[in-house]
């Protein structure tokens, strides 16, 4: 729902799945011209508990063993920190593979929250990851979209562009807030689709002409 008109424009020859959370959840205040006020929303994970992160981490592993593999990740907001968060699990597990043949080519961030370190979730604790502390986590390119007037989460999205590679990033920085670029911005949705594409093209060869994408989008 919120990425239809970057979808539109990014053309039909990507594919999308999406996948939803499984905790019960108030509704975000960015998606609330969105839904009916009866319309019940739902979390990825509560990100105060350790085995809710592992459980989300498990639960979303064993989807794109399932259903992929995929190319790209799109995600908004705590989705994005958890799609990241498994990104960073997986290179801890298998760095060498991951390497070679990472569980995504490319990612997609919108707002992108926090990733906690799965190292420390294996002993049931706490630690979000911080560029002082661990460096650059993520490889692959990644192209992150945030809003300069993001009251809500202000460090959304430039805590997690530290975390990735700085030479395969892409950074636009819209004049909205915790929210994905749509209609009521045309140049911040083109802008969008151009910051995605320069990401694509980083990641692929050219003569791949489309994209499988695991979109994960409430907060």
């Amino acid at each position: 729902m919120q990425t239809a008109a970057i979808r539109y424009e990014l053309g039909d020859h990507h594919e999308f799945e999406f996948v939803e959370g499984t905790i019960s959840h108030a509704i975000a205040p960015e998606i609330e011209p969105l839904v009916s006020k009866h319309e019940e929303c739902f979390s990825y994970l509560d990100e105060k508990t350790a085995s809710s992160c592992t459980a989300a981490l498990d639960d979303l592993e064993d989807y794109i063993a399932a259903e992929g593999p995929f190319d790209a990740v799109m995600a908004f907001s705590q989705g994005a920190g958890l799609a990241a968060m498994l990104m960073v699990r997986k290179l801890q597990q298998e760095p060498m593979q991951q390497r070679l043949n990472p569980l995504f080519k490319c990612a997609i961030f919108f707002s992108g929250g926090f990733p906690g370190d799965p190292a420390a979730l294996r002993k049931n604790e706490l630690r979000p990851l911080s560029y002082d502390t661990d460096g650059q986590v993520i490889h692959v390119p990644t192209a992150h979209i945030w809003g300069a007037n993001d009251q809500q989460y202000p460090t959304f999205g430039p805590v997690l562009s530290q975390l990735c590679k700085h030479e395969t990033r892409t950074v636009f920085m819209h004049q909205g807030g915790h929210e994905i670029p749509g209609t009521s911005s045309k140049e911040a949705v083109t802008a969008t689709v151009h910051a995605i594409r320069r990401t694509v093209a980083k990641a692929i060869p050219a003569q791949q002409k489309g994209f499988h994408h695991l979109e994960k989008c409430y907060a």
